[in-house]
């Protein structure tokens, strides 16, 4: 059985030593990436790798000016 996964953001980069990671979220709410303790990650959307979150920061975004 084929899954379908729905796309609700794209890694944009990395920080720190502890493996945090930086989204650009898809989603009109931001807290909704809260509700999923695991994510699917894939860079090519075909082959798909199973994350468990620890911890989920949601801060401010840039804006440009």
């Amino acid at each position: 059985m084929k899954e379908d996964y729905l796309v609700m953001g794209q890694l944009i980069g990395s920080f720190g030593i502890k493996g945090w990671i930086k989204v650009k979220v898809f989603t009109e709410v931001v807290e909704t990436l809260q509700n999923y303790e695991e994510w699917f990650m894939s860079s090519d959307v075909k082959n798909w790798s199973t994350f468990s979150l620890s911890l989920i920061h949601i801060s401010e975004p840039t804006r440009l000016r």
